[in-house]
């Protein structure tokens, strides 16, 4: 009961533009714990909201009136889509920052999370889509006040056996498997505990490019992603010194790798973490990997351990991938 008077409670405020009222310390966090069915799945939850609300906005264009857009294109208006996007942003950095948040931060980010909940229905009753006209090639508006319904694909289900719903990393792969950055075993099972190799690594990484890569006639199935990434000049000199693409790859190495993508697609990121890097163990970042870990950073696509450090040596799992594809899809579009 008191989830659903909070949630009428914002969805009022939000529909006539009210500021949302500051209650008690806890109550919001309280209400966040509720929705999530306990304080173990709330990152796991704030997760799904984010998805939620970045899956609403895919494939969505921005247009004053619609006429600008081809028929039956999805659009809103300029500052519906900025709306969400600062939502999403904040609500992506309190992710990252969970953990070590204070009672009161965490009290802001319950706050945030629950708003960016009702947001997402609104944003979707708010979409438009371009009705055809008798004459070809012309667009035109909708009407003001038939917006159309717009609803959620139907879920796909995941065919993985080891990865249930109630694990912390669901909607994660289940992300990166409804956009094919990457697959499972020939068994079923995706092992999320298993660590990632830079072989596997770099063939995610290449879903991102607008190359074609072909994979006929490889000797080994990883070698067309080391070419590509070599061609582009993705992998810095002193990873390639000792590169091994069936070794497992470290959290350094990622960013690096990442970074480096970012760079030679020159893709417009937006800032979310203004700070400094203020990692803990930031003079043990390779200085090779240390302009990747800063836009990585920066885009919030990966974060520190909840102790307040990178850990750049440590390997990352198949399932710890998934979170960070997750955000570099976000970054770049995809």
């Amino acid at each position: 009961m008191k989830k659903r008077i909070l949630s009428l409670l914002l969805a009022l405020c939000l529909t006539l533009g009210l500021s949302v009222p500051v209650l008690a310390a806890g109550t919001w966090t309280d209400a966040l714990i509720e929705a999530a069915g306990g304080a173990a799945n709330v990152k796991a939850y704030m997760a799904m909201i984010l998805n939620s609300a970045n899956n609403a906005m895919s494939g969505v264009v921005t247009s004053a009136d619609g006429s600008d857009v081809p028929a039956t294109q999805k659009w809103v208006t300029p500052a519906a889509m900025s709306t969400l996007q600062r939502q999403v942003d904040a609500v992506h950095t309190y992710y990252l920052a969970w953990d070590s948040l204070t009672a009161d931060l965490r009290d802001e980010a319950s706050l945030a999370t629950l708003t960016l909940q009702e947001a997402v229905p609104t944003f979707k009753n708010a979409i438009k889509t371009g009705l055809m006209t008798e004459q070809p090639g012309t667009n035109t508006a909708p009407p003001e006040d038939d917006d159309p319904q717009i609803t959620d694909p139907p879920v796909q289900e995941l065919p993985f056996s080891d990865v249930p719903e109630t694990e912390w990393y669901y909607p994660f792969v289940s992300t990166v498997y409804e956009k094919q950055l990457f697959a499972g075993y020939d068994d079923g099972t995706f092992r999320p505990d298993r660590p990632m190799s830079y072989g596997e690594f770099l063939g995610v990484l290449a879903q991102f490019s607008r190359d074609a890569i072909d994979t006929s006639g490889a000797s080994v199935w990883y070698e067309p992603f080391v070419d590509w990434a070599l061609k582009n000049q993705l992998i810095p000199s002193a990873i390639q010194e000792k590169f091994d693409p069936a070794a497992s790859i470290t959290r350094q190495d990622m960013a690096a790798l990442m970074g480096a993508l970012i760079n030679a697609y020159e893709v417009d990121y937006t800032v979310i973490n203004h700070d400094p890097i203020t990692f803990t163990d930031a003079d043990k970042i390779s200085s090779y990997a240390a302009g990747g870990v800063l836009i990585c950073w920066q885009a919030g696509i990966m974060g520190g351990r909840t102790d307040g450090s990178f850990d750049s040596k440590a390997t990352a799992t198949r399932a710890e991938v998934a979170v960070v594809m997750t955000q570099l899809a976000r970054v770049m579009g995809k």
